[in-house]
């Protein structure tokens, strides 16, 4: 399905430019999961630890599955350093995007009341903020 769709692409973009459409596409499935998993992990935790600390806890949970499976389908032909160099590179980079993503979040869950029951606003709010932040570090600096 994927060369169908790069064929497609490469033909009115070219070849390099339908590349990258299909490592963001990817990217962004691999993100409306994370994004499912996340909210699974904060609502879950935040009776126990509060939503700041669950958020905290869920996005690094949520960024080693993401980076798993980014390494295994967004950018296998360009995954070649060890695991153990790759993950906690892929950790620091999306830092920025953590702060933004968590920032937006947080800003909100401060400002709007009502967020505090509705937790996925935020959380939604912040994952549309980082994500085009963390794909470009993540192609550029993690996988590149």
């Amino acid at each position: 399905m994927w060369r169908r769709i790069d064929d497609f692409i490469g033909r009115r973009l070219g070849a390099e430019r339908a590349v990258l459409a299909r490592q963001f596409a990817q990217f962004a499935l691999i993100g409306a999961q994370g994004f499912a998993w996340d909210n699974l992990v904060v609502y879950s935790a935040a009776p126990y630890l509060g939503p700041y600390w669950a958020a905290v806890l869920s996005y690094i949970f949520v960024g080693v599955i993401n980076w798993a499976l980014n390494r295994i389908w967004t950018y296998r032909a360009q995954a070649h350093a060890p695991i153990k160099q790759q993950l906690p590179r892929f950790l620091v980079a999306n830092l920025v995007g953590f702060v933004l993503n968590r920032g937006v979040a947080f800003l909100i869950l401060w400002t709007v009341p009502i967020t505090q029951i509705y937790l996925f606003i935020p959380l939604a709010a912040g994952t549309a903020s980082g994500m085009f932040v963390n794909f470009y570090l993540s192609r550029r600096y993690v996988f590149g």
